[in-house]
């Protein structure tokens, strides 16, 4: 039976060494999720309402968070989904940490001017919970 070329990476990428198993995981699935958003915005893209450059540049950084949040996983999430249920929320919520850190650096001060550091805190706090809360439910679950 032929093997796709899907599953020969990943294959390939189940041969590496933890760490950069994550590493490489982290930037495929980010890079999926930024394919999906393309093509949902591909109408807005050609119609000229985004600018074109805005998906290149996605696709382009994309696997780069996508890689830094593996390898913070990889470094500190394995070991902290060891300590249980509370451990698993708070490797999901360091996951995440990583994936959402470089926007919150390029957006916080206009941010901060736009609608204040206490509304700035809580949006950027409440995305970081909410989200890495999700993966550390899944996370516990896949215990």
């Amino acid at each position: 039976m032929a093997t796709s070329r899907v599953m020969r990476v990943a294959r390939a990428i189940d041969e590496l060494p933890s760490v950069p198993r994550y590493v490489a995981y982290g930037a495929l699935i980010v890079e999926g999720m930024v394919c999906a958003m393309i093509i949902l915005q591909f109408g807005a893209v050609v119609g000229g309402d985004l600018p074109w450059w805005g998906p290149l540049g996605a696709l382009a950084i994309g696997p780069v968070l996508g890689g830094f949040a593996g390898l913070v996983y990889g470094m500190l999430g394995v070991r902290l989904r060891r300590k249980g249920r509370v451990g698993a929320y708070v490797a999901g919520i360091v996951t995440v940490a990583a994936y959402l850190f470089p926007f919150a650096a390029v957006f916080w001060v206009p941010m901060v001017r736009d609608i204040g550091l206490l509304a700035t805190v809580i949006v950027w706090g409440g995305t970081l919970l909410f989200f890495g809360s999700m993966v550390g439910v899944s996370f516990a679950k896949s215990r």
